[in-house]
Formats: C-alpha cells, sequence, structure tokens
C-alpha cells in the first residue's frame, strides 16, 4: 500500500470511519476522493502526515467534529474539499491556505462550522460558510446588583449580547431583532 498514489473510491456506499485507517502506510498518496461513501466519525488528524497529498475529497459523508487546523499545512494540497457534513467549530486556517486553495476549498452545508471574522481576509472567505457568532462576556460580574440598586455609571463595563437563543420562539430574525431594539433601549436608559 505504500506505492499507492491514487485512491478514489466515490460514490460507492462502503461506510466506515477515518480513525481506524494507518495514515503513514499511503505515504505517497497524492489523490484520496472518499467523497459520498457513507463515512461517519471525526477526520483523524494523522492525514496531515500525507505529506504528497494534493486533492483531497471527503465530502457528502456524515463526518463530525472540528477540523485540525494541520490540515491546512498539508504542503502540496491544491483542493480540499469538507463540503455537506456535519462538521463543527471554527476553521483555524490561516489565511495563507484560503490564498492557496481559493474556491478549491469546499466546506458548504455544514451547519455548525464557521470562519472567524477578523482572521480571514474579505477575499478569502470559504464559500458558503457562515462568520463565527463573537462570544460575548459580561466584564462586570455584579452588574445585576447593580442595576437593581441604581448604581450603573459611565464606569461600568457592560458587553451586550446579540446572540441567537431562540428560547422556544420560532422567529428567530425577529428574536435577534427585539434583543437588539432592547438592549439598545437599555443602554440609552442607564449608560
Amino acid at each position: 500500500m505504500s506505492s499507492l498514489e491514487e485512491l478514489v473510491l466515490s460514490n460507492n456506499p462502503i461506510g466506515g470511519d477515518l480513525m481506524s485507517l494507518e495514515w503513514h502506510n499511503l505515504h505517497n498518496l497524492v489523490i484520496l476522493d472518499l467523497s459520498n461513501i457513507g463515512l461517519t466519525g471525526e477526520i483523524p488528524e494523522s492525514i496531515s502526515k500525507l505529506k504528497r497529498l494534493i486533492f483531497l475529497g471527503l465530502s457528502d459523508n456524515k463526518l463530525k467534529g472540528k477540523l485540525s487546523p494541520k490540515l491546512a499545512t498539508l504542503p502540496c494540497v491544491s483542493a480540499l474539499y469538507l463540503n455537506a457534513n456535519n462538521l463543527t467549530g471554527e476553521l483555524t486556517f490561516a489565511d495563507d491556505f484560503y490564498r492557496k486553495v481559493g474556491r478549491r476549498f469546499g466546506a458548504w452545508n455544514n451547519p455548525n462550522l464557521c470562519y472567524p471574522v477578523g482572521l480571514v481576509s474579505a477575499s478569502h472567505i470559504p464559500y458558503g460558510v457562515k462568520p463565527c457568532q463573537q462570544q460575548v462576556t459580561l466584564l462586570e460580574p455584579d452588574l445585576r446588583t447593580k442595576l437593581a440598586n441604581g448604581n450603573v455609571s459611565q464606569n461600568s463595563q457592560f458587553v451586550a449580547s446579540f446572540g441567537f437563543t431562540s428560547y422556544g420562539f420560532g422567529a428567530g430574525i425577529w428574536w435577534v431583532s427585539l434583543v437588539e431594539m432592547l438592549t439598545a433601549l437599555f443602554l440609552n436608559c442607564f449608560l
């Protein structure tokens, strides 16, 4: 298997997972296309040891989990298709990776995958991947007490959240608009 350069099994209902394979034995692999074969589980970090890999196709499977940033360090990769899976978390690839592969990076149809705003230049935003919601923290934990006592001043540090939580309301965008409006009113009244 060490002399194998191309492995194309796409569109065959094989199934299985990638974690059980010994990727170090496939060090001469240049093309790996396992798209639409029913793979489950996570993408192992050990795939990043395939230093000659030019094409990696894992789209249209049932893969889950976070992507290792080491995938972007594959020196020869020029196409990476991970679309239509259930991958999660932030894409932590460097902007140079997106510049190198361009539109040959596919990660759309992974509803819980996002890219960090500000770390990826506008010209290299991965197609079909949404920006990550920034985590908002309450910088002053005793703000609720200050609000109750009327002790909020201009020196109080408060960050409002405009996140997407639903609390049983089915009209997501309307809920966000309502939260934004109420937060703006709150800030105008107390700050």
